[in-house]
């Protein structure tokens, strides 16, 4: 059961390979990689934004319209604003990678049977993922990531007629919505031999019209009940299972509040898989895995914690853009699995990361990665850090919540959590602190640390390129202190920060374990 999941994204193959890869060998290479780490249990292949990235029999096709032989002014290109989009420049997410989906097609290349037959070969679960509602640039109708059914029926919209935001998403609660969509979903059913169909909700979110959401669980439910009938027939027809797997919030509450009601999925038989899930980049390091483990009981549903490729620790840290984020390096991967696996996660679930695949720069870091996460075992004795970050997705009516950022002044205490996971089996482990570089920061030996009740001695100042090293720049100064042998616990440790003088603006808090 545990394992690492691999979301291969819609536009990483395709945008990232050479136009050779678009072959059978090729397709058959990308597989091969992941199948040289044991623990890598499950690829997941994305088939499609508003339009299909296959040769769809049901769906329009990313690149229906597109002429190779034409200029870069075509209609299909016209709405990119960068010129080097326009081209068929590597790496570009634009006519290099709608390029590579038709020569696959020129080429008699099913990508998607491909994938799937590969992945039997090498005993690695191949699942197709279908994206729910992708959203990527509702405010250019013009882009060939949409269909004509959406930009022919904005009464369709959770807002209808909406000028631009989220509220240009499929309303579901339109029953020519839900057939939509069914259609494909009966397609990738009937047409290949795969080992589950992944239903990805958060992408991208709302479903329904505000107000509408309590109404829309059971439409959903409805709607999912469906997906497994056919999945079930599928089944019959392959001589084997077929699972259903669903992308949700990793609050239950949000999650319900949204319309997507995993728990009662489960409980009526609806799914074999829930990927408990944030929005794009947080790396959320204390998931409420345990509160969906009461709720499940024994139900036999496998339960996935999502990481993304960043550590971000509050919602508007987001908007300093890159001085906000740290990259997700081996360190804090294990750290997020270990808490994860503490909390009762069957297994871990990469999204973005496949990028690094085919970027020599970070390859070697996407193998540490993949070498030492997929399970308890692969974790032991291997340093791992632990940030305190948040969950993006929150009920229609309340905001992220977020521990930071924290004001920190004299003559008073500031509490934080963080879930370290279990007990560290390493030599030592440090609390680390980050502040607000726009305020001023006091003196670090004005301040007193506590963990779980210990006094932590001060340390250094962290420079960068020192362990742990890359924090984000906004954070400035930051301090380390040693967390006394013994201090830890599983789980969430309290940390109690004092101030004798001076003040400042908490904004990065991390347990160092090394």
């Amino acid at each position: 059961m545990a394992g690492i999941c691999i979301n291969e994204d819609i536009a990483h193959f395709y945008a990232n390979h050479p136009h050779e890869d678009m072959s059978r060998e090729g397709c058959a290479a990308l597989v091969d990689f992941y199948a040289q780490f044991p623990d890598v249990a499950a690829l997941l292949f994305c088939v499609n934004v508003q339009r299909a990235l296959f040769n769809s029999r049901s769906w329009e096709r990313v690149y229906d319209g597109y002429d190779p032989d034409a200029g870069a002014a075509q209609p299909v290109l016209q709405w990119l604003e960068d010129r080097v989009d326009r081209e068929l420049t590597l790496g570009s997410q634009g006519r290099y990678w709608i390029h590579n989906l038709w020569l696959l097609e020129q080429r008699g290349v099913d990508h998607v049977e491909c994938w799937l037959a590969r992945c039997r070969q090498h005993d690695i679960e191949g699942w197709l993922s279908m994206r729910m509602n992708d959203l990527h640039f509702n405010d250019i109708p013009a882009a060939f990531w949409h269909c004509s059914f959406w930009r022919q029926r904005p009464d369709l919209w959770v807002v209808p007629h909406d000028e631009t935001g989220s509220g240009r998403a499929f309303d579901y609660g339109h029953a020519e919505v839900r057939q939509h969509h069914m259609k494909l979903i009966r397609e990738l059913l009937e047409r290949y031999d795969l080992y589950g169909l992944e239903l990805d909700w958060i992408r991208t979110m709302p479903y329904f019209a505000a107000g509408a959401e309590e109404q829309g669980r059971q439409i959903l439910t409805d709607f999912i009940a469906e997906v497994r009938q056919l999945a079930d027939a599928a089944a019959a027809r392959l001589g084997h299972p077929v699972q259903i797997g669903a992308r949700v919030p990793s609050c239950p509450e949000a999650g319900r509040a949204l319309g997507l009601d995993g728990i009662t999925w489960a409980r009526e038989g609806l799914v074999d898989q829930l990927v408990l899930s944030s929005l794009v980049w947080v790396v959320e390091f204390d998931m409420p895995i345990a509160a969906w483990r009461r709720e499940l009981g024994a139900l036999p549903v496998s339960l996935a914690a999502q990481f993304g490729t960043s550590s971000i620790a509050f919602p508007a840290a987001q908007e300093r853009g890159a001085d906000a984020a740290v990259p997700a390096t081996p360190e804090y991967m294990r750290g997020a699995a270990a808490a994860a696996f503490d909390q009762g996660a069957d297994r871990v679930y990469l999204f973005n990361h496949c990028y690094f695949e085919s970027e020599f720069a970070r390859r070697e870091r996407y193998c540490r990665i993949l070498e030492s996460i997929g399970s308890p075992a692969a974790l032991a004795g291997k340093a791992r850090r632990h940030a305190l970050t948040y969950a993006e997705i929150a009920a229609p009516d309340e905001s992220p919540r977020a521990a930071l950022p924290a004001a920190l002044r004299a003559g008073e205490t500031t509490t934080l959590e963080l879930n370290s996971g279990p007990i560290p089996d390493l030599e030592w482990a440090a609390l680390v602190l980050g502040f607000d570089d726009r305020d001023e920061s006091p003196q670090p030996l004005d301040l007193e640390i506590q963990v779980n009740g210990t006094r932590c001695s001060y340390l250094a100042v962290v420079s960068p390129g020192e362990p742990p090293g890359d924090l984000p720049a906004m954070a400035s100064p930051r301090m380390s202190f040693i967390i006394p042998s013994g201090t830890l616990k599983a789980g969430r440790n309290r940390v109690e920060i004092g101030c004798s003088q001076g003040a400042g603006t908490i904004v990065w808090c991390e347990i160092y374990c090394a």
